[in-house]
């Protein structure tokens, strides 16, 4: 049973370039966690090389959810 476990993080959180952003997002969003948050745990959690490619994508991401007409997030 934990080896499934396993295979289901690994899917999910295993490689950056396959996170959902939504997921992320929605950590951003929640007045608890903030960018701040996320960030930290994306330092903690992958390696050093794929850092800096899921933040830009990450804030690349809110960027765009900001500028839709009639959406006010921050």
């Amino acid at each position: 049973m934990a080896m499934k476990m396993k295979g289901k993080c690994d899917k999910y959180w295993g490689n950056p370039n396959g996170i959902n952003m939504w997921l992320l997002i929605v950590v951003v969003i929640d007045p608890m966690s903030k960018l701040d948050f996320v960030n930290y745990f994306i330092d903690y959690i992958f390696e050093s090389s794929m850092v800096s490619g899921l933040k830009s994508k990450l804030l690349s991401s809110l960027k765009v959810m900001i500028n839709i007409k009639g959406l006010r997030i921050l």
